[in-house]
C-alpha cells in the first residue's frame, strides 16, 4: 500500500501532536514544591535564590497557565491583591491580581523572590511573572 506525501505528512503531524501531549510534565509535583517554599523560612541568601528557582521553574514552565482563581487558591493558596505592591502597577498587573513572596523573611533580611499572578476577564491565569533573587 503506497502512502501519498499528504497523507504521510497528516500522520506526522498527528503523531507529532500526541508525542508533545503526551511529553507535557504533571504541575503538581512543583506547584506543590512551591507552596512548602512559600512558607519556608528564608535565612539567608542561599535560600532566598533556591526558592528564587522554583519559582522562576513555575514561570518557565507555565505551570500555573489556564488554571482558575480557585485552582491556583487550592495549589498555592490565595495570593495578596496586587493593588499593595507596587511592581504589579509597574509591570501593569490589574489591582486584584495576586502576588506572592516566596518565604518567610527572617532577621536576615535577605530578599524573597516575587511572583505575580495575573488573570483574564473569565479568572483565568493569562500571564506570570517573577521577581529572581539568583544570578
Amino acid at each position: 500500500m503506497r502512502m501519498t506525501v499528504q497523507k504521510w505528512f497528516g500522520l506526522a503531524l498527528v503523531g507529532a501532536a500526541a508525542v508533545a501531549c503526551g511529553a507535557k510534565q504533571d504541575a503538581a509535583p512543583l506547584l506543590a514544591e512551591l507552596r512548602s517554599h512559600m512558607t519556608s523560612p528564608v535565612d539567608s541568601m542561599e535560600r532566598s535564590q533556591e526558592n528564587s528557582r522554583v519559582v522562576e521553574r513555575v514561570v518557565e514552565e507555565a505551570a500555573l497557565s489556564g488554571k482558575s482563581r480557585a485552582e491556583v487558591a487550592s495549589v498555592i493558596g490565595k495570593g495578596d491583591v496586587c493593588s499593595r505592591h507596587p511592581r504589579c502597577a509597574e509591570l501593569e498587573f490589574d489591582s486584584d491580581d495576586w502576588y506572592y513572596e516566596v518565604g518567610e523573611q527572617t532577621s536576615t533580611n535577605a530578599p524573597l523572590p516575587l511572583l505575580i499572578v495575573g488573570f483574564d476577564h473569565s479568572g483565568r491565569v493569562a500571564r506570570v511573572w517573577n521577581l529572581r533573587t539568583h544570578e
